[in-house]
């Protein structure tokens, strides 16, 4: 499981909604595999387009490679619960307007929130997440919640290929490179990738615009449309006579063994982060939300 921010909606309600309830291609309008789990959308869309604060809601998701029916009615009320709280920290559940929608249409689950940006209580705007401010809190939780439900970990090594896409590549350009070659090598060991034609597919497949290519490396066009330099992507898989390598395949079935016996210390050392965290949030939002 991965935790995904969208939007911090500054217009109305319809785009959001439109896009997780609606598809205008069925008969009905109403979007496959779509289903509310929770909150009262109607009343949820009043709230939101009443609000006068530059940022009137916070959408996204929490995405898994497992299907719904693998994830069971409790395990998503516990997540749902979890994750609410994880963002509410310390506000009371009533004081918090928050829907959820679930999503079937990709042959894996979807759990989308929508958070109207306001403290019920008092009329206050109430951010849910601030990236800067929340992001360790928020991925203590997702690493908690993975060991707990022995959901598909990103984190793990054998597993790396999900960061291998466009759309979750970190901003840095080191960071960047290291993910998608981490997601290569995944790759490699499932038997996806044999030779260089095989990465460059890949990389295309994964969303990815392959900008040049020399004998020793490949350059790919950065996906941040403000960032004016290609991505060069260097090493032995992405030289020109590159072929499977069983040293690639031994290397990551190591570290994804090392990395799943360590689930212990690792739950221990997030869960350590996340109370620490959510003691630092309770206190944050005690003292801008505690009185009217």
């Amino acid at each position: 499981m991965i935790v995904k921010f969208f939007t911090h909606g500054t217009g109305g309600s319809k785009g959001v909604f439109d896009y997780l309830l609606n598809d205008k291609e069925q008969p009905d309008g109403k979007r496959l595999g779509a289903e509310v789990l929770r909150g009262d959308i109607n009343n949820q869309a009043l709230l939101i387009d009443s609000l006068d604060f530059k940022q009137k809601y916070t959408s996204g998701c929490l995405s898994f490679t497992e299907t719904a029916d693998e994830v069971t009615a409790e395990q998503k009320n516990a997540l749902m619960d979890g994750f609410e709280e994880t963002l509410r920290a310390g506000l009371e559940v009533d004081r918090v307007s928050v829907s959820w929608i679930e999503h079937r249409d990709k042959g894996r689950l979807e759990l989308n929130f929508v958070f109207a940006d306001v403290d019920l209580e008092h009329g206050r705007a109430f951010q849910p997440y601030i990236h800067y401010q929340d992001k360790r809190r928020v991925n203590a939780w997702k690493d908690m919640q993975n060991i707990e439900h022995g959901f598909t970990d990103p984190n793990d090594p054998a597993n790396k290929r999900l960061m291998a896409q466009r759309d979750n590549l970190p901003r840095d350009i080191k960071d960047a490179r290291q993910a998608i070659t981490d997601g290569l090598k995944a790759l490699v060991v499932e038997g996806v990738i044999a030779n260089r034609d095989d990465v460059i597919q890949a990389l295309t497949d994964g969303g990815f615009e392959i900008a040049r290519e020399t004998d020793k490396a490949i350059s790919i066009k950065n996906p941040d449309p403000t960032a004016k330099r290609n991505i060069r992507l260097t090493g032995g898989l992405y030289e020109r006579g590159f072929k499977f390598s069983r040293e690639v395949q031994s290397e990551v079935t190591a570290a994804s063994e090392g990395y799943r016996a360590g689930s212990r210390e690792r739950y221990d050392a997030a869960k350590q982060l996340y109370d620490s965290e959510i003691r630092r949030k309770r206190d944050y939002h005690q003292a801008r939300h505690g009185q009217p």
